[in-house]
């Protein structure tokens, strides 16, 4: 669970919640009271709790036994699945 491979896609998750809700903040900006700040700290929440739900999911999966899509890959190409 704790390879390289779950930390890049973990943080490249993180930084893309951040840039669709920075963005979907600044748009909300133009008709509310919104400023750019207020649209970074909302979107660094997002992009924390995506985070957090990663690592949990993870985190449930290992208990479970459940093979991650990347370990599944490893055993073959026979045995190419996908768990959600």
């Amino acid at each position: 669970m704790w390879t390289a491979d779950f930390w890049k896609d973990l943080i490249e998750r993180l930084v893309w919640t951040f840039v669709e809700a920075f963005l979907g903040g600044l748009t909300v900006s133009a008709f509310t009271d919104v400023d750019a700040l207020s649209a970074a700290l909302i979107a660094g929440l997002g992009a924390v709790l995506s985070a957090l739900k990663s690592i949990v999911a993870a985190k449930l999966k290992e208990r479970r036994g459940e093979a991650t899509n990347q370990q599944t890959a490893q055993l073959g190409a026979k045995t190419y699945s996908y768990t959600g």
